[in-house]
């Protein structure tokens, strides 16, 4: 197989704090065998009592799945993902019958990041025990708009801006590259280009927005099964973290770290 290059494999940079960084959102999501009990509000009482001190909202969500069958007829199961919120509601964890994940739209630091996914994993591990782990991710979403989508031949490198340097910049609405790559840790989809008002890749974690913008939506995942061990997933989580740091380096350039408020 060939050699994994940088910035997929390696050390990541030294980090440059953004005093106005980008970020939308950063999710962390953590996989598991189905646990039926789970849909039943009383089976979570215990996790919920572990993580309350940090997100005391509870709001259960209904969700609702198509299940195709060859040669049977469609059929819609429900199930209920339990939403757990900070007092601000910046930061969020769902518990559903198959997954636990944390997100949020005020990330401040790579180390807080990890420190709370571990901390809800370990809450899980210590009520819940899912016995496996399936697949773990982690996604960070950036979004240029405003002033500085005049500035992106400055902010982004030529090589990921693409036909964005040609009359392409002028005609397109909608623009987006996807690819799927491997990194040291697993495999990276990573999407970017240009979106017009009101549309988004994903209404799930990336709001529609009144201005067109250019994102940069970055989700690192494994799937490998291997016994759920709260520290384990978070050193998972921190490498995760560093190599998806590796990439937007790679994207960005130094003009990008100055006009978001880093020392470089």
């Amino acid at each position: 197989m060939t050699k994994i290059p940088p910035p997929f494999s390696g050390a990541p940079p030294d980090e440059v704090a953004l005093s106005r960084a980008p970020l939308v959102r950063v999710l962390g999501q953590i996989m598991f065998p189905i646990i039926a009990k789970l849909a039943q509000q009383d089976e979570i009482a215990a996790f919920q009592d572990q993580i309350r001190a940090s997100y005391p909202l509870l709001n259960p969500e209904q969700v609702h799945h198509i299940e195709i069958t060859p040669g049977a007829e469609p059929r819609v199961r429900a199930d209920v993902i339990w939403r757990f919120a900070s007092a601000d509601r910046v930061w969020r964890v769902s518990l559903s019958t198959s997954f636990v994940s944390l997100e949020t739209t005020a990330y401040t630091s790579r180390q807080e990041f990890v420190e709370r996914l571990t901390a809800v994993a370990r809450a899980l591990e210590a009520t819940v025990d899912p016995k496996l782990v399936l697949r773990v991710g982690v996604r960070y979403i950036n979004r240029i708009e405003g002033e500085a989508l005049a500035l992106l031949p400055k902010l982004i490198k030529s090589e990921v801006l693409g036909v964005l340097q040609t009359p392409f910049k002028d005609a397109a609405q909608h623009l987006i590259t996807e690819s799927l790559l491997r990194t040291e840790e697993g495999q990276l989809l990573a999407r970017w280009g240009s979106l017009p008002a009101g549309a988004t890749v994903d209404p799930q974690a990336l709001d529609p927005i009144a201005t067109p913008s250019w994102i940069l939506d970055l989700d690192l995942f494994a799937m490998e099964q291997e016994p759920f061990a709260a520290d384990a997933i978070g050193a998972r989580v921190l490498a995760f973290a560093r190599r998806h740091y590796s990439v937007f380096r790679f994207v960005v350039t130094p003009a990008f770290l100055t006009y978001y408020g880093g020392e470089v």
